[in-house]
């Protein structure tokens, strides 16, 4: 079980230089909770903060927010921070003599994901099984495509271990984006069987093109079973990806 230390940025850290205008604002808070979502995400990791230094944070960044006049909606930080310690995998402490495997000082998104990318290289993908394999004579047509056939699994397999799901709500589902093929989400599906996985796309073919498949997607996005953050941390790598580039 990974477990990361992660410490919140303060007036000690002159937090004023890191939050200074409104759009600063709103791009720290969304990589904040975006990183805390990736590591809470995953699979037995486990997140830890020191009970001083988020109090602290919190009434820094309140001050610092009726300062600046920066209001980023109807949002409230501390009633998110709070509302997420309480109801995922967050240990707040006051010692500081423990000993985490990571330690992080905010905001880490990629260098967070970067981490469960290289833990995650020992899944693996089930080449065996045609039924979404485009062009395959034992694919079932009636069940979504793994677009590229057989070449496609190649592609898959590159993709599988930064795939991200949501182990509170669905352990079973990862999904990735995939940039080959027009930015369509990529699904796979846990078999049970030594961390093998099966795949396809969440896609449907209309006059022999590809289209995404809304009603699929809304289902990973929106439902009871799906897995919404999974869908949200996705479409964040990929938006701050390409600000990179």
């Amino acid at each position: 079980m990974p477990s990361f230390f992660i410490t919140f940025p303060t007036k000690a850290d002159n937090i004023e230089d890191i939050v200074s205008n409104r759009r600063d604002a709103e791009s720290f808070v969304k990589e904040l909770l975006m990183t805390l979502d990736r590591i809470d995400c995953e699979n037995n990791a486990q997140i830890f903060i020191n009970k001083e230094n988020i109090e602290n944070f919190i009434n820094d960044y309140k001050t610092l927010e009726k300062l600046l006049e920066i209001k980023i909606g109807a949002y409230n930080l501390e009633d998110a921070l709070r509302s997420f310690i309480t109801h995922n995998s967050i240990k707040i402490i006051s010692k500081k003599d423990y000993v985490f495997d990571y330690y992080f000082k905010l905001n880490c998104f990629f260098q967070i994901d970067e981490i469960f990318n290289c833990r995650n290289q020992h899944r693996q993908l089930n080449r065996n099984d045609f039924r979404h394999c485009e062009n395959h004579p034992k694919r079932i047509s009636s069940k979504s495509p793994l677009i590229g056939g057989l070449g496609g699994f190649d592609n898959a397999e590159k993709l599988l271990p930064s795939a991200i799901g949501d182990v509170r709500t669905n352990r079973s589902v990862l999904i990735n984006t995939d940039k080959i093929n027009q930015n369509f989400i990529i699904r796979f599906e846990d078999e049970n069987f030594n961390n093998q996985f099966h795949v396809y796309h969440i896609v449907k073919n209309i006059a022999n093109n590809y289209m995404e498949d809304s009603e699929k997607l809304n289902q990973i996005k929106n439902s009871h079973k799906g897995i919404p953050r999974a869908y949200k941390l996705i479409t964040y790598r990929n938006e701050r990806s390409k600000k990179v580039i």
